[in-house]
């Protein structure tokens, strides 16, 4: 069995992925499959498959773009995203604790 993750566990692969996305020129279907992945990624408690299916379509749209100059990058932060969305069963969000002050 796989340990939990947290959702920031997530948001902050997708920012490592987004980092080297941002550094090619995307046709407008794949700026939407893009952004599909990003809002499915930043919900408190992202769906699993939700996230695999976003993903796996962004990953066929931008495999091309591995052969190009920085495209090793790009195919190192796709295989870092892939291994942190698929490596998990389930998502945890860590609870604030309020701290009260009571004056007496």
């Amino acid at each position: 069995m796989t340990a939990p993750i947290t959702a920031s566990d997530i948001q902050n692969a997708y920012i490592r992925l987004y980092k080297q996305l941002r550094k090619f020129t995307w046709p407008v279907s794949t700026v939407t499959a893009i952004a599909d992945l990003e809002v499915e990624a930043y919900k408190a408690f992202p769906d699993k498959d939700d996230l695999v299916k976003y993903f796996t379509i962004l990953q066929s749209m931008v495999s091309g773009a591995f052969r190009q100059d920085g495209g090793d990058r790009l195919k190192d932060a796709v295989e870092a995203f892939r291994s942190t969305i698929t490596e998990y069963e389930e998502v945890f969000a860590p609870l604030n604790l309020a701290t009260e002050v009571v004056s007496v």
